[in-house]
């Protein structure tokens, strides 16, 4: 928060609990009124998908290893949990400080 603070710093930031992807998307659904589901889609879809968005191939590439490695359980967090990296807010909490707004807002400017 110190505006006059120069450099580079990367710190892990967890919330106060390790969330399931289904736990993520029922809280995000009770938050947001609207249905959200977490979808596990195969590998070849994901390169599709992340080529169909414009990304160049090496990037793809990198993407598609990070995400198989995600699931099958092969990626470790950056930053293990400890009192310095975990925070009080809930998923939850955040949801409905800045996501609910920033999407209600991004809705507004569209129409």
């Amino acid at each position: 928060l110190d505006a006059g603070w120069r450099g580079s710093r990367i710190i892990g930031v967890h919330g106060p609990a390790h969330l399931s992807y289904a736990a993520v998307a029922r809280i995000l659904t009770e938050v947001s009124g609207k249905p959200v589901s977490a979808v596990r889609i195969s590998i070849d879809d994901f390169r599709k998908a992340m080529a169909g968005y414009g990304l160049p191939d090496f990037l793809v590439g990198l993407l598609a290893e990070m995400y198989q490695a995600v699931g099958e359980g092969r990626m470790d967090p950056a930053e293990p949990r400890s009192a310095e990296t975990t925070t009080a807010t809930t998923l939850a909490q955040w949801a409905k400080a800045v996501l609910v707004p920033a999407v209600e807002q991004a809705r507004a400017a569209a129409a």
